[in-house]
């Protein structure tokens, strides 16, 4: 493959052999409907079971993640990835394929596109304190920064490669969603959200530790704050 795709698929791993076969099926098949040309590339995080044999079966590009943590794999995915757009999702099943072709509605308008749980039409299957935690730490993040999105934590994203890879990111861990578009808001770069439903995992358990990324958050709070006086406001676009 060159460096002429059209789209990449980014799947950061870690133990999800057991329904990854599945998944980059719904995946292969979604990308297919938007995208001639695009490459399914899952960054593994060291699994100990099947998931890298699954994957490359699945006709994935698998490399090995050289650091730790969900923010330095989705760093290194970006910087590896040849497509012109890279989705960027979880493996566990929560962000469903079929919401592919809404991010993807919208990407000429736009640098980054976020899948939201929180703008009319989206909702989350998830227990109900992991939900009002999800609402109460995305609003400190909204009115803490000043940002018009409401999902600020979402994963399931379509960035534009060409700015997100220039993005000099530094967060190693699930805060890495806010610090980008921090940092593309920060350099003028156009959002906009589209509704999706977040369902459960289809397997094992979730690699977060809520508590913990609770506390990141709000140490967060402060740290991004610095990147506030670039974000425009008629440049950022909301559902």
């Amino acid at each position: 493959m060159g460096d002429d795709l059209e789209l990449t698929v980014l799947l950061p791993t870690l133990d999800e052999g057991s329904h990854l076969a599945g998944l980059l099926a719904e995946v292969r098949a979604a990308a297919a409907e938007l995208a001639a040309a695009f490459e399914m590339l899952v960054i593994d995080g060291g699994s100990r079971d099947q998931t890298v044999a699954v994957a490359e079966a699945a006709g994935a590009r698998v490399a090995r993640q050289r650091g730790q943590g969900y923010g330095t794999a989705l760093r290194e995915g970006l910087q590896l990835a040849r497509g012109r757009w890279v989705l960027c999702m979880d493996a566990d099943g929560s962000h469903p394929a079929r919401c592919f072709r809404a991010l993807w509605a919208r990407r000429e308008s736009c640098d980054l596109v976020i899948a939201s749980r929180f703008v009319a039409g989206g909702g989350a299957r998830m227990s109900w304190h992991r939900y009002g935690l999800s609402v109460l730490l995305n609003a400190a993040m909204r009115w803490t920064q000043g940002w018009p999105i409401r999902d600020s934590s979402g994963g399931l994203r379509l960035y534009r490669r060409e700015l997100a890879a220039a993005l000099p990111l530094t967060a190693a861990d699930f805060s890495v969603q806010q610090e980008a578009l921090a940092l593309l808001l920060a350099r003028g770069g156009r959002v906009a959200e589209v509704p999706f439903c977040y369902e459960p995992r289809r397997s094992g358990r979730s690699k977060a530790d809520i508590p913990r990324l609770a506390r990141r958050y709000l140490r967060a709070f402060f740290e991004l704050r610095r990147l506030r006086g670039g974000i425009a406001g008629p440049r950022s676009e909301k559902l």
